[in-house]
């Protein structure tokens, strides 16, 4: 088995429902990048009219180390998922 077989390194990749309560209070959009988007694109809101009517269709990434939890992908959806109070797939790495 080499080093880069799945399965061989100290990392472990899970998927799963993150809930609300997963996502950290410390988590936060820049608020120029969300007043930004919203005004040039209705972004939020029409995000937000998605996920109501169809759920979420893709998963988020997110980062695990003690204490921490870091969303490279999909920022928006963990937003949305936070405001609506409603849990998001997520793949956990």
């Amino acid at each position: 088995m080499s080093k880069y077989s799945p399965g061989s390194g100290p990392y472990e990749i899970r998927h799963g429902l993150l809930t609300p309560g997963d996502i950290p209070s410390s988590f936060y959009l820049a608020d120029w990048v969300h007043k930004k988007n919203e005004k040039q694109y209705q972004f939020y809101t029409r995000l937000e009219e998605s996920v109501r009517r169809e759920g979420f269709r893709n998963p988020v990434m997110c980062y695990e180390k003690p204490g921490e939890r870091t969303f490279p992908y999909g920022g928006s959806r963990v937003y949305m998922a936070w405001k609506l109070q409603i849990p998001v797939p997520a793949l956990v790495s």
